[in-house]
């Protein structure tokens, strides 16, 4: 993670951009995927590790918004 020290006089710019339906359909479908493998952890059919292959995996397919925080579990 980076940290910026921010100094009176520094301007912040922020960019905003637009979120596709694809993108949305995307996220909705990675988080339906999570909810089902954590489903399978809980119910003790898959292990830990398992479910941490299966969440990277899911990160890759429907490479949801939040990939680059997800990849560094």
């Amino acid at each position: 993670m980076k940290v910026t020290k921010v100094e009176p006089g520094y301007a912040v710019t922020y960019e905003h951009t637009r979120i596709t339906n694809e993108e949305l359909q995307r996220e909705y479908d990675f988080l339906l995927a999570e909810q089902y493998t954590k489903k399978l952890l809980d119910a003790g059919l898959i292990t830990e590790e398992e479910h941490k292959l299966i969440r990277k995996s899911n990160i890759r397919y429907f490479k949801p918004l939040i990939e680059s925080l997800e990849l560094s579990d």
